[in-house]
């Protein structure tokens, strides 16, 4: 009986453990064929002759398939889906860490606090908002701004729609306003000394 030797390596592992426990000889052997290599395969040697009448023989192999049909079967597609299963965890877990770092080291919030993670979101939301109406309505409030120096991680937008968010108008800036509002400290030269401080 023969068997292809480039069957995967499971399965060839299997098999040879199997003929070793059932006491079939077997070998790789190199098998013509039309391509320049050739290919191996494995061939149990069978011999029916003394195995039939040996009745001890037979009982041995008996025990041994016994012994193997009382072994779960173990499906490869399970393996791999744990297999992707335990990755996809993995990823998610440093993915999490990633981002915990993130909001700690750059807006020195607590990324588990809801509380503190809610008021950035809104806000930012609020700040897509506020753009949204200034090119196609115009401005929606003279004083809203955007309190944090970072965005939140896009994955953390949840719930949006769930918000309600309007704006107060106010009143224009003057332009040394606005120019204080914008400018930074080291470009107070742009402005009248009276407005310097």
């Amino acid at each position: 009986m023969a068997f292809p030797a480039d069957m995967p390596p499971k399965d060839r592992s299997f098999l040879l453990k199997l003929s070793d426990d059932l006491g079939i000889n077997h070998t790789i052997e190199l098998v013509e064929d039309s391509s320049d290599l050739g290919s191996h395969q494995i061939c149990l040697e069978l011999d029916s002759e003394d195995d039939e009448e040996d009745e001890e023989n037979l009982l041995a192999r008996q025990r041994v398939l016994k012994k193997y049909d009382a072994l779960a079967i173990v499906s490869e597609e399970i393996d791999v889906d744990q297999e992707n299963l335990h990755k996809q965890t993995r990823i998610d877990h440093e993915f999490r860490t990633w981002k915990a770092h993130y909001y700690k080291d750059k807006l020195e919030l607590d990324y588990d606090n809801e509380s503190e993670m809610g008021h950035l979101i809104f806000k930012y939301v609020e700040g897509l908002q506020w753009i949204l109406y200034y090119y196609y309505r115009g401005v929606s409030s003279w004083e809203w701004f955007f309190p944090y120096h970072y965005a939140p991680r896009p994955t953390d937008l949840l719930n949006l729609k769930d918000m309600k968010i309007s704006f107060k108008l106010g009143r224009p800036f003057k332009p040394f306003e606005q120019l204080m509002g914008v400018l930074p400290a080291q470009s107070k030269i742009h402005i009248p000394e009276a407005f310097r401080v």
